[in-house]
Protein backbone atom coordinates (compact mmCIF):
# COMPACT_ATOMS: atom_id res chain seq x y z
CA UNK A 1 0.00 0.00 0.00
CA UNK A 2 1.38 3.30 -1.22
CA UNK A 3 0.22 7.38 -0.69
CA UNK A 4 -0.80 6.86 -4.32
CA UNK A 5 -3.21 4.20 -4.28
CA UNK A 6 -4.45 4.40 -0.33
CA UNK A 7 -7.81 5.39 -1.48
CA UNK A 8 -8.36 2.70 -4.43
CA UNK A 9 -9.03 -0.96 -4.12
CA UNK A 10 -6.45 -2.80 -6.24
CA UNK A 11 -6.81 -5.67 -8.45
CA UNK A 12 -3.79 -7.94 -9.53
CA UNK A 13 -3.55 -11.43 -11.36
CA UNK A 14 -0.99 -13.66 -9.95
CA UNK A 15 0.86 -16.76 -12.13
CA UNK A 16 1.03 -19.44 -9.71
CA UNK A 17 1.59 -22.01 -11.66
CA UNK A 18 1.63 -22.52 -15.82
CA UNK A 19 2.61 -26.39 -15.77
CA UNK A 20 5.24 -27.31 -17.61
CA UNK A 21 5.80 -23.88 -19.32
CA UNK A 22 7.96 -21.57 -17.90
CA UNK A 23 5.95 -18.23 -19.00
CA UNK A 24 1.89 -17.78 -20.39
CA UNK A 25 1.03 -14.46 -22.11
CA UNK A 26 -2.74 -13.45 -21.94
CA UNK A 27 -4.90 -10.56 -21.33
CA UNK A 28 -7.48 -9.89 -19.06
CA UNK A 29 -10.50 -7.74 -17.88
CA UNK A 30 -11.43 -6.98 -14.04
CA UNK A 31 -15.80 -5.72 -13.12
CA UNK A 32 -17.54 -5.28 -10.62
CA UNK A 33 -21.16 -7.01 -11.11
CA UNK A 34 -23.28 -4.18 -9.61
CA UNK A 35 -26.84 -5.41 -7.31
CA UNK A 36 -28.99 -5.82 -10.76
CA UNK A 37 -25.64 -8.42 -11.70
CA UNK A 38 -24.53 -6.21 -14.23
CA UNK A 39 -21.02 -5.77 -15.22
CA UNK A 40 -19.49 -2.58 -14.17
CA UNK A 41 -16.60 -0.57 -13.70
CA UNK A 42 -14.78 -2.76 -16.31
CA UNK A 43 -10.60 -2.29 -16.56
CA UNK A 44 -8.88 -4.75 -19.21
CA UNK A 45 -5.24 -4.84 -20.55
CA UNK A 46 -4.56 -2.81 -23.24
CA UNK A 47 -2.05 -5.66 -24.55
CA UNK A 48 -0.68 -9.26 -23.46
CA UNK A 49 1.32 -9.68 -20.62
CA UNK A 50 3.78 -12.21 -20.22
CA UNK A 51 3.30 -14.04 -16.97
CA UNK A 52 6.37 -16.00 -14.80
CA UNK A 53 5.52 -17.89 -11.85
CA UNK A 54 5.20 -15.13 -9.00
CA UNK A 55 4.61 -12.37 -11.24
CA UNK A 56 1.65 -10.06 -11.18
CA UNK A 57 -0.34 -7.54 -13.42
CA UNK A 58 -3.08 -5.64 -12.80
CA UNK A 59 -4.61 -1.96 -11.55
CA UNK A 60 -3.02 0.25 -8.47
CA UNK A 61 -6.30 1.98 -8.94
CA UNK A 62 -8.93 0.29 -10.19
CA UNK A 63 -11.82 1.88 -8.02
CA UNK A 64 -11.93 4.61 -5.60
CA UNK A 65 -13.02 2.51 -1.92
CA UNK A 66 -15.66 5.80 -1.33
CA UNK A 67 -17.33 4.79 -4.87
CA UNK A 68 -17.05 1.26 -3.85
CA UNK A 69 -18.90 1.86 -0.34
CA UNK A 70 -21.51 4.33 -1.35
CA UNK A 71 -24.92 2.38 -1.13
CA UNK A 72 -26.38 4.34 -4.07
CA UNK A 73 -23.57 2.73 -6.30
CA UNK A 74 -25.05 -0.60 -5.66
CA UNK A 75 -22.26 -2.16 -5.89
CA UNK A 76 -22.04 -3.99 -2.55
CA UNK A 77 -25.59 -5.70 -2.48
CA UNK A 78 -26.13 -7.65 0.98
CA UNK A 79 -22.41 -6.43 1.83
CA UNK A 80 -20.83 -8.47 -1.11
CA UNK A 81 -18.77 -7.99 -3.18
CA UNK A 82 -18.47 -9.90 -6.88
CA UNK A 83 -15.47 -9.20 -9.04
CA UNK A 84 -15.24 -10.61 -12.62
CA UNK A 85 -12.43 -11.49 -14.15
CA UNK A 86 -12.09 -12.50 -17.70
CA UNK A 87 -8.38 -14.18 -18.95
CA UNK A 88 -7.76 -14.71 -22.96
CA UNK A 89 -4.56 -17.07 -23.00
CA UNK A 90 -2.93 -16.13 -26.28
Amino acid sequence: LDEESREYLSLYLLLINCGSKSEARAKFKFSILNAKREETKAMESQRAYRFVQGKDWGFKKFIRRDVLMDEASGLLPNDRLTIVCEVSML
